[in-house]
């Protein structure tokens, strides 16, 4: 078996497994847009070599079975695997954001809730504070500390 033999008969069995199983042969896929890219694909490991459109097209009427229309059906299959993974892509990063969106406006609507019970709970201990004389001093330093932290003076009811 010659070299253009053994590098024809490779690209066409790793096409075959590539239709089987995509997401290994990226290397492959990536190549299949259009003929002269298919023709130029080389892989060393793999005895695959890289020649002139012209070259590989004779090649594969020689040494392939249905010739070079064979690899060329096989190479536009591949090549729409390509387009269909491209689509999968941008579809599970459409959701991925989605997703994402959706748990940073739960995330508000939980401060949003947190931030009324504390106001309430606020509101309730400041009533009780304020109603006897004993809590005098650690209502002075709440209202001191609610001036320094928010800028914001407590008005009583009756003012």
């Amino acid at each position: 078996m010659d070299k253009d033999n053994k590098s024809i008969t490779s690209l066409l069995n790793e096409m075959k497994k590539a239709i089987k199983n995509s997401s290994d042969y990226g290397w492959l896929i990536s190549n299949c847009a259009n003929q002269k890219k298919l023709a130029y694909t080389s892989n060393m490991q793999l005895n695959i070599i890289g020649v002139s459109l012209n070259t590989f097209k004779n090649n594969a009427d020689d040494y392939i079975e249905g010739g070079f229309a064979a690899i060329d059906k096989l190479r536009k299959q591949l090549k729409c695997k390509k387009c269909l993974s491209i689509k999968e892509k941008k579809e599970r990063a459409k959701n991925k954001d989605t997703s994402i969106q959706k748990k940073l406006e739960e995330a508000e609507r939980i401060r949003a809730e947190l931030l009324r019970a504390y106001a309430d709970l606020n509101r309730i201990a400041l009533n009780a504070i304020i109603s006897s004389d004993q809590y005098a001093d650690e209502y002075k330093e709440h209202q001191a500390l609610y001036v320094r932290y928010l800028g914001l003076k407590l008005v009583h009811q009756d003012e």
